[in-house]
């Protein structure tokens, strides 16, 4: 019984001693140089070998027959190609899939990296996913073809296809394909769109890579179009203070009953316009008659926010002007500054639709304006003052100098001519 419960012992550890050997086996395989020489994959592919070096595979020594298969220490394309050594080739998209997934899956594998394991499960999900592996479509994208296939870098890689500022050009690739998206019903000037509105111009002219590109709308790996009752949650990721508003709105009853689609039923999905009051009567007229107390309400909330805009351009105006003339305008910078404040307090408001809401907001950024007005106002009229009282000072000290200047001149003629007068009287009288 001693015997065999040592016995056991002694194979556990055997075991235990063949695991850390294969793992160290395998750990020195995937962090030793690759002698290309005889590595026949990179002797015969140099154009793959190119797209591979620098590659995040490259550096993590995931190599080629890991995916491909085959025994690269073979120059003998007959054994390295043999299905006895494995050789997979160019897998299908499907396989493909499955054999990313195949370590991307793996949290063993990923956890070293920080690398999330949900991609393969996420992408079954997608429209993608279901294109592919349940209806076989091979038109669907898969992972090569937005992270590429041998040139493939970290997301946060600026060389990365779906780096934020590639990333629309990636999905383009296909849905800007006229032909391929009408198979699909589905229009192709998205990424035009995109491009034209204020997200894309914040993102691919402005460099703001805090704009939302396609996967922030759409999600990535489970990428899928949006539904109507969706639209809040994605957008209210960035606009959450507008969408608390528009729950508060009767336009939510309207949404419910999907009469509209919440955000971009007014801002548009992809061309979506940077917000700004003039939307207030175009818009409002695709559902309501202008004769409406909806649309009425509407011009009565436009006509708040604009009277506020104009009032603080005033403001502004005469701060700057009281600026170059020397005035100390720090206090009223500031007070500026919370004007816009409460003016951009009222412009998610709108989404409420009540007029009081958005007063209070207006109201405050009118009355900081109109006091800031008041107070250069006041000074400016003082400095005017200052400069009439000024100007009569120095007209009186100019009339007073020319007075005493003449009287000088006249004092001194007067003076000339008594000289020549006692001077002429004083001379002998010629007999």
């Amino acid at each position: 019984m001693k015997n065999e419960c040592l016995m056991r012992t002694i194979f556990k550890i055997i075991l235990l001693w063949i695991a850390v050997l294969l793992f160290s086996f395998s750990s020195f395989r995937q962090a030793e140089a690759v002698d290309e020489k005889s590595y026949s994959c990179m002797v015969c592919h140099g154009e793959q070998k190119v797209e591979y070096k620098g590659s995040i595979h490259d550096k993590r020594r995931i190599l080629c027959h890991d995916c491909h298969g085959g025994d690269p220490t073979s120059l003998d394309a007959e054994i390295s190609m043999s299905r006895r050594a494995g050789f997979v080739g160019k897998p299908t998209k499907k396989r493909l899939t499955f054999l990313c997934g195949n370590c991307h899956a793996d949290r063993k594998r990923m956890k070293p990296f920080g690398i999330p394991t949900h991609q393969l499960e996420d992408y079954k999900t997608s429209q993608h996913g279901i294109a592919l592996l349940e209806r076989n479509d091979s038109n669907s994208a898969t992972c090569t073809d937005c992270h590429g296939t041998h040139r493939i870098f970290l997301a946060d890689n600026p060389e990365s296809k779906v780096f934020p500022t590639n990333l629309p050009y990636t999905c383009a690739e296909c849905h800007s394909d006229k032909e391929l998206m009408d198979r699909y019903n589905l229009p192709s000037n998205t990424f035009e769109e995109y491009s034209q509105g204020i997200h894309g111009e914040f993102l691919l002219e402005k460099n703001d890579r805090s704009a939302p590109t396609c996967a922030r709308c759409h999600g990535n790996h489970g990428a899928l179009p949006p539904r109507v009752t969706e639209v809040e949650h994605v957008c209210g990721q960035c606009h959450l203070t507008a969408i608390d508003y528009f729950d508060q709105s009767p336009h939510l009853n309207a949404m419910k009953r999907r009469e509209m689609a919440q955000c971009i039923s007014c801002h548009q999905d992809h061309l979506t316009r940077k917000a700004d009051v003039s939307m207030l009567g175009p818009v409002c007229t695709k559902c309501h008659e202008e004769s409406s107390g909806a649309y009425k309400r509407g011009q009565q909330i436009k006509t708040l926010i604009v009277e506020a805009q104009e009032e603080i351009e005033e403001a502004k105006k005469i701060v700057a002007e009281a600026k170059l003339k020397g005035v100390d305008v720090t206090e009223d910078e500031v007070g500026l500054e919370r004007a816009k404040s409460n003016l951009l307090q009222a412009i998610p408001k709108i989404h409420a639709l009540n007029l009081a809401l958005v007063e209070e907001s207006t109201v405050r950024a009118k009355s900081i304006a109109s006091d800031i007005k008041l107070r250069i106002h006041e000074i400016l009229e003082s400095f005017r003052l200052r400069k009439v009282a000024l100007g009569i000072v120095w007209l009186f000290l100019f009339f007073t100098v020319t007075a005493l200047y003449i009287k000088k001149k006249r004092a001194d003629r007067a003076f000339d001519l008594q000289k020549e007068e006692i001077k002429r009287r004083s001379k002998p009288m010629q007999i």
